[in-house]
């Protein structure tokens, strides 16, 4: 079976007169959508528009021919959902809480389900210890194995990485890649590298506005010509760079972005990005990050390749 559409047009989400999302417009189908943006930026509530936890203010969220609010119960009968706050049952043990979730879920063979999603996400260990007794690692994990008990062609994740160690990790980004082909898959974060070689196509909200939506190479091109680098002698560090670094704080005038700062013993690595020319930096090769920052800092650039969806 093919991936369900989800198509978004003109959503707009308003709460306590104040302005959370505001005319997203979104075509997804199969694959895997990584939905950067700063905390704040209104990812988690976008995430729960599509989950049907709540309502849209405006707009469309269609799921193939399944349309919000009037069709939510057959959207949730194909759907997968991590919030990135969640209440478990910590009394119950990992057993009983994904015996319950099979049941709320309508899934027919609980047992077979219960041991492909422990295997999946290797809580065999702790099935019988109560939840209250765990890691914060492996609750994420049971948060994650819920949301696979029925087996979603739709899969929505807010920040499913939140307390798994890099082993775990690794095993999450190659379950969602063996997944990608059959399912529908959104996930949200605000870190990078959790999407960066992961995602089939990329969104950018910043303050509730999708300002970009593309492959992650037509995201990484939006910071052409932006980005250089430069070095800084460690030993005269302070005084040579205390005025170069004040020109890229937020109460100037916004000339530099900063990206990183790396050091050694011998220098200071300065990664940031200017649209005027630095003959005193090094031009260098734009990451995902540098995209992302370079949508967010300077608006001129979100619209200077019209085509940006590959």
């Amino acid at each position: 079976m093919a991936p369900p559409e989800l198509l978004i047009t003109h959503l707009s989400y308003h709460a306590r007169q104040k302005r959370i999302l505001e005319q997203i417009n979104l075509c997804l189908g199969g694959g895997i959508f990584g939905l950067l943006g700063a905390n704040g930026a209104g990812k988690s509530t976008l995430l729960k528009l599509m989950a049907t936890v709540v309502r849209p203010t405006s707009g469309e969220i269609c799921v193939d021919q399944w349309q919000r609010p009037g069709d939510d119960r057959q959207i949730r009968r194909m759907l997968g959902y991590v919030p990135q706050q969640y209440g478990l049952l910590e009394h119950l043990t990992l057993q009983e809480f994904l015996d319950y979730s099979a049941v709320m879920k309508g899934v027919t063979q609980t047992q077979q389900a219960i041991q492909q999603v422990s295997a999946w996400m290797g809580l065999d260990a702790w099935l019988h210890t109560r939840i209250a007794n765990v890691s914060g690692g492996i609750k994420q994990r049971v948060m994650i194995a819920q949301a696979l008990l029925n087996t979603p062609s739709l899969l929505i994740l807010d920040e499913p990485t939140a307390g798994l160690d890099p082993n775990e990790r690794v095993q999450l980004k190659n379950l969602l890649q063996q997944w990608a082909s059959t399912t529908t898959i959104i996930l949200s974060t605000h870190i990078v590298s959790d999407i960066e070689g992961l995602a089939d196509t990329v969104g950018i909200l910043d303050h509730g506005q999708l300002l970009a939506q593309g492959s992650i190479p037509a995201i990484i091109h939006k910071a052409d010509g932006l980005v250089y680098q430069r070095d800084f002698a460690l030993f005269d560090w302070h005084q040579v760079a205390d005025d170069w670094m004040a020109r890229s704080r937020p109460a100037q005038p916004m000339e530099r972005v900063v990206v990183r700062i790396t050091s050694t013993s011998q220098t200071v690595t300065i990664r940031y990005l200017t649209q005027t020319p630095d003959e005193e930096g090094t031009l260098v090769s734009p990451h995902l990050e540098d995209g992302y920052l370079a949508l967010v800092h300077f608006p001129e650039r979100r619209n200077r390749h019209a085509a940006i969806a590959e």
